[in-house]
């Protein structure tokens, strides 16, 4: 059995496969920020009880869902 060659193991980075990378990466980050801000909004739907039982504050809940939903 032969080894491959140089040219067989190192393929130059095509632009497709580099867009490719690019827009998977664009939508990876869009569906993070949608799941984001149903999480916000399930946060903002509990009651103060529930809020109580997880430690936090109608005030901390306020400051969470008033961040666009592309911010951490």
């Amino acid at each position: 059995m032969r080894s491959p060659t140089w040219t067989e193991t190192h393929r130059p980075t095509t632009r497709r496969s580099t867009t490719d990378g690019v827009m998977a990466a664009f939508l990876r980050a869009v569906a993070e920020s949608f799941r984001r801000a149903r999480q916000r909004r399930d946060l903002a739907a509990l009651s103060d009880h529930s809020l109580r039982d997880i430690g936090l504050s109608r005030v901390d809940v306020q400051s969470e869902i008033a961040k666009p939903m592309w911010r951490l």
